[in-house]
């Protein structure tokens, strides 16, 4: 066969393209250190390989996840540690000093103005935000979360109410004694009474006038205080029936309540019960406020004329802090009635400058309180924000994200601090103790005062254990970062196994090529023929 220079010439350029693609290939990997840069030229390690980087992507943003979950739960941890190790330290010392009965009511209201400027700095610090974010917020990121206002909160539960509140049986009023066995609550529903006695001459005593009775030097003078309940009082059902079991309990039986029910005349003539919103807190409004024909409360006046003296309240996202979503009732839920647990409130904010209440209307489910036991998760904002740490996130069937298999950043301000009031009605919660201790120190109640010492102390512990709780989430996500870094160098080793280059074989391979293409240009002059520009 007839060997001509065109088949030798296109032999020659096509091994010499050859030779070069395989070195420029080789280059690539060696400058890469990657086997391969394209799916389509190993597609079974191609396919392994964008399952690998997948898992490092995702190691990535556990990474980052967890980082900046430690650095909240940090700055939440040093925000708590300023209010239980600072301020509370403070208070603790003029509240003890406070209620020492040695000082004025000036002393007492100095003392006041300072707990109220305590209570305004914790709120401050419950309210500082961290890289734009809320910290004890909850899911609420747009409004500072903790407020001191002047609230009642009513709700579309709708209780009867009772008026002409009697003493009825062996006496009309209870003695000093009996009073002191009432509940706190119960107490601020009567009216005092002092009567004065001193000796006759047939050894029996005979009722005078405090002016006779300083004035007389007889032994044997005595003064005895009585309380009745105070006039034209109106109670909801569930206040009735608690004073109806305080004063029998007081009075050993010998006293009842006996009362009478308003009705009004329904248009089929028969009698109905009046109702009302029933009102949840303050739960001794009737003090502080008068229930207006329309429905709305008015700020009650002292003596000079002026408005009472009103306990502020702290309310979280709205809701004041003492709401007791889990209060009982004969042993039931007051807001469960086994098919509907969601209620509308009215949250009523009093602006004291313009004297005028504004109005918020909230929807409350109460069904998660009710499962979980935690008067919390009543208040809005107080839903978890799941963040994926790569320890196995899963959905039940709903898309919602199993709790246990993710991390919960949120920090619902209200469980941190406390919420709800305990059996004597003294609030659970620090801020709002704080500012009731100034309150009890307005009206001069040293013993009310007194008695939130241990209740400030055990909610300040309750802090602390949230303090201890945060500390314990920093290490878990120390552990998580920890694991996720090894994962990481596991999936990088893999990743060089299914796409990396062998270098030294690479190389051996590159130096192969290379000499073989040095070797194809030598070969040139004798295979290509001279063209013109040889000669020139």
């Amino acid at each position: 066969m007839r060997v001509t220079n065109n088949i030798r010439m296109r032999q020659y350029v096509r091994n010499y393209n050859r030779m070069e693609t395989a070195m420029l290939k080789s280059q690539t990997r060696i400058e890469t250190q990657r086997r391969f840069n394209r799916v389509s030229e190993d597609p079974i390690n191609g396919t392994r390989a964008l399952g690998v980087r997948r898992q490092l992507r995702d190691q990535l943003i556990y990474k980052d996840n967890l980082s900046s979950s430690k650095e909240l739960f940090s700055a939440a941890e040093q925000n708590l540690s300023t209010i239980a190790d600072n301020i509370y330290v403070k208070y603790e010392a003029d509240i003890v000093a406070a209620t020492t009965g040695t000082h004025s009511q000036m002393e007492n209201d100095i003392f006041a103005q300072n707990f109220e400027k305590v209570a305004e700095q914790m709120v401050e610090v419950l309210n500082s935000d961290f890289a734009e974010r809320r910290i004890f917020g909850g899911t609420n990121n747009s409004t500072p979360a903790f407020r001191i206002e002047t609230v009642v909160m009513k709700s579309d539960k709708t209780e009867n109410i009772y008026n002409d509140i009697k003493l009825n049986g062996a006496a009309d009023s209870l003695t000093e004694a009996q009073f002191n066995a009432l509940d706190k609550n119960d107490q601020l529903l009567f009216d005092s009474r002092t009567n004065y006695f001193i000796p006759n001459g047939d050894g029996n005593l005979q009722s005078v006038t405090k002016e006779e009775y300083d004035a007389s030097d007889k032994e044997g003078k005595r003064e005895e205080t009585t309380y009745t309940l105070k006039e034209n009082l109106v109670l909801t059902q569930t206040q009735k029936e608690r004073l109806e079991k305080d004063v029998s309990e007081a009075t050993d039986g010998k006293i009842a309540l006996a009362s009478t029910q308003i009705k009004e005349t329904a248009d089929d003539g028969s009698e109905v019960p009046v109702t009302t919103n029933k009102i949840a807190y303050p739960s001794d409004w009737e003090e502080f406020y008068t229930l207006n024909a329309d429905g709305t409360l008015s700020v009650k006046k002292d003596a000079d004329g002026n408005d009472v003296e009103i306990p502020k309240s702290v309310t979280y996202n709205g809701i004041p802090l003492n709401f007791n979503a889990l209060e009982k009732k004969d042993g039931k839920y007051v807001y469960s009635d086994n098919a509907n647990d969601e209620y509308t409130f009215t949250v009523s904010s009093f602006d004291t400058v313009n004297n005028v209440w504004t109005d918020k209307t909230f929807d409350l489910d109460f069904t998660e309180a009710f499962a979980k036991k935690d008067n919390s998760c009543i208040f809005p904002g107080s839903k978890p924000i799941l963040v994926d740490i790569g320890i196995g996130i899963e959905y039940d069937k709903n898309g919602v994200v199993d709790e246990q298999t993710a991390l919960d950043i949120s920090l619902n301000g209200a469980a941190i601090t406390g919420s709800g009031m305990d059996s004597e009605g003294f609030s659970n919660n620090l801020v709002q103790l704080v500012l009731d201790s100034a309150y009890y120190l307005y009206k001069g109640d040293q013993s009310s005062a007194n008695a939130i010492i241990d209740r400030a102390n055990e909610a300040n512990n309750h802090i602390l254990k949230q303090i201890t709780t945060l500390g314990v989430k920093q290490n878990s996500i120390d552990f998580y970062t920890e694991r996720t870094e090894v994962y990481e160098i596991s999936l990088k080793e893999r990743q060089n196994v299914v796409e990396g280059t062998d270098m030294n074989e690479e190389i051996t391979h590159h130096d192969n090529v290379s000499a073989a293409f040095e070797a194809a240009l030598k070969l040139s002059s004798s295979t290509l023929p001279k063209s013109i520009f040889d000669f020139i």
